[in-house]
């Protein structure tokens, strides 16, 4: 009988063990795959499809996750109008932009953009963030119909006008960037996009569109007091974070961007939008982090590059094929361990400036671009969050400014990257050719 019974107890404390071990492997294995997308993958994608199922909104996220380590969302046009983010209690609004530049209106649901915001949260290593698109210019309302006239002012033309866009529909008024519109757009935008479980805003420009030299300088001035100020009360009512569409760099100054350590940028990371090769070229020599190893004990850089591949759009070369293009640019974004905005809503890529136009991403580019990814950005490290997401309702500490100036070894180190995506490219297109 004793013997029976310590049969039992020895059969009992195997299972137990190994119960344990495979505890322990299935645990290893989850951080070893949360470690892989932190390891150098922190790419950027978008989502426009605000009326698909929750379902399907979910699968989005984790397929952009899961394929390109993408965990950062910018939800385009998701907004009902410029100076209404959503029309009061209604759960689903057209979105006014579709209206006015497109011939297909496009319906935005609430309960889809919570679920996409909550997905986003749930990705691995509470890592993931969500960022509402806003045209931080615009308003509905021309400047002699906007309450507090003297507070803000309108972006001019030479002939005095208010710059409109466009012109014969009159879809937006465009105006300065200052701290006094800065706060009219925070307590317009935060509460909306804290409602909604976003994690910042991302705030959008039209560059420099007027004929007026000496209005276009002093808009570029303005943003950066614009993005301190609206950065300052986003943390610290809301919680929130912010980034800025630098259109070709217009605006940019190294003390918006803290490199080393983490939680003190005034944006979160910078993000050009690009319409020619030269402001390209100078975007890569001023943000390339190659250069960081991976035993880099601070927060490592990180940058987002938007130029979209339709060979006819955007200041592309004559001649040039947009699948050439996007290649290219993703790889090379890769090597200088950055991200190429082109990917979104699970299975698309951008071809022109408005991201709902997308094309469909087909099973070779899917998987050539997944195996692009992770090979060339194997040398970079995961830059480091200040935090995990947090309730948009808490407080935040406060900002400080510390510049980062491009030195001559990044330029070089730019060059290098050039040369080696070459070469990468012309032996990896090689393989994918003769395995496929």
């Amino acid at each position: 009988m004793q013997l029976m019974l310590r049969c039992n107890n020895n059969s009992n404390m195997q299972q137990q063990h190994q119960q344990q071990q495979q505890q322990e492997q299935q645990q290893q294995q989850q951080e070893s795959e949360q470690q892989q997308h932190r390891r150098g993958i922190r790419n950027y994608g978008f989502i426009t499809r605000f009326s698909v199922s929750e379902a399907e909104a979910r699968a989005a996220v984790r397929r952009l996750h899961a394929d390109f380590g993408i965990v950062d969302f910018q939800f385009y046009d998701a907004f009902y109008s410029y100076s209404q983010p959503f029309p009061g209690t209604n759960k689903s609004w057209v979105s006014k932009p579709s209206v006015c530049f497109t011939s297909s209106p496009r319906v935005v649901h609430s309960s889809i953009i919570s679920a996409y915001t909550d997905e986003i949260r749930k990705l691995p290593g509470g890592q993931g963030r969500s960022w509402l698109y806003v045209q931080a210019m615009a308003a509905d309302e021309p400047a002699e119909l906007l309450e507090s006239i003297d507070s803000y002012e309108p972006y001019r033309m030479q002939d005095g006008s208010q710059v409109v866009w466009t012109k014969d529909k009159r879809c937006l008024f465009a105006y300065q960037l200052a701290p006094a519109w800065a706060d009219r757009m925070v307590k317009l935008w935060a509460p909306a996009a804290a409602s909604l479980g976003f994690d910042g805003i991302h705030w959008d420009q039209l560059g420099r569109v007027s004929d007026d030299a000496a209005q276009n300088a002093k808009l570029a001035s303005g943003i950066g007091t614009f993005l301190e100020r609206s950065g300052r009360e986003l943390r610290r009512a809301w919680g929130l974070k912010q980034t800025f569409n630098f259109v070709d760099g217009f605006g940019w100054h190294p003390s918006l961007y803290q490199v080393v350590g983490a939680g003190g940028s005034v944006v979160e990371f910078p993000y050009w939008e690009c319409w020619s090769d030269a402001t390209e070229w100078i975007f890569w020599s001023l943000f390339n982090f190659s250069s960081q190893g991976e035993g880099h004990r601070h927060a490592l850089g990180h940058a987002v590059f938007a130029r979209y591949p339709d060979p006819s759009c955007c200041g592309n070369p004559a001649g040039a094929l947009a699948d050439d293009l996007m290649w290219a640019r993703w790889m090379r974004a890769a090597s200088a361990c950055g991200s190429y905005l082109v990917l979104g809503d699970g299975d698309s890529r951008l071809v022109r400036e408005y991201f709902p136009g997308s094309a469909r991403l087909s099973d070779f580019e899917r998987a050539a671009m997944m195996t692009a990814s992770r090979s060339s950005s194997a040398h970079c490290a995961q830059p480091v969050l200040a935090s995990k997401y947090q309730n948009p309702f808490l407080v935040a500490g406060s900002l400080d400014q510390r510049g980062s100036v491009a030195d001559s070894e990044t330029a070089a180190n730019t060059t290098n990257t050039q040369s080696n995506t070459l070469l990468f490219s012309f032996w990896f297109f090689f393989f994918v050719f003769v395995v496929f």
